[in-house]
């Protein structure tokens, strides 16, 4: 048993795969520390205690070049060079909804600006990479680039003004 007493507080100590966990049980009760070390057992077992460890470890660039063996399109790689400059060396887990929200405003307030529809289609190429690493690779539990509304921050009206020509 793993479960060791400080001070009438009941703590559990687990070694799994060369990884140790530490932690309170919160409670003075030996019964209730021993469920709560069976629960977070049977979770590391689960492989539910390390679920974001790929994302603590992978950063946004390595995330790409696994992205791009597989699913690249045409545009990719174009769309790819600003998300690489600005969140290249950032790990997964780092990267939050507020980074989004600033990489969309340095894109749009830099010294020649791009048209709202290519930032979207750069924020779009980022947030399917996001996805693919949450949904197949299972590498992270959140998606920063899913949270955000982009229509709030890019003017996306593609509606194109067509004129008949004499032929038609």
């Amino acid at each position: 048993m793993s479960l060791f007493k400080v001070n009438r507080i009941w703590y559990f100590a687990i070694t799994r795969d060369g990884r140790r966990i530490q932690g309170s049980t919160g409670t003075a009760n030996k019964k209730l520390a021993q469920d709560i070390h069976d629960k977070v057992l049977s979770d590391i077992t689960k492989r539910k205690w390390f679920r974001n460890e790929k994302a603590r470890t992978t950063t946004f660039r390595e995330m790409w070049e696994h992205y791009r063996r597989k699913y690249e399109k045409q545009r990719d790689k174009t769309s790819s060079l600003h998300l690489l400059s600005y969140f290249g060396d950032k790990k997964l887990s780092a990267i939050t909804s507020e980074d989004v929200e600033d990489y969309i405003i340095t894109r749009q307030e830099s010294a020649t600006p791009p048209r709202d529809t290519t930032i979207y289609q750069e924020f779009s190429l980022a947030r399917r990479m996001y996805n693919v690493a949450r949904k197949i690779w299972k590498w992270t539990a959140e998606n920063p680039f899913s949270d955000i509304y982009v229509k709030e921050l890019l003017d996306l009206d593609n509606a194109r003004d067509r004129w008949l020509r004499h032929e038609e």
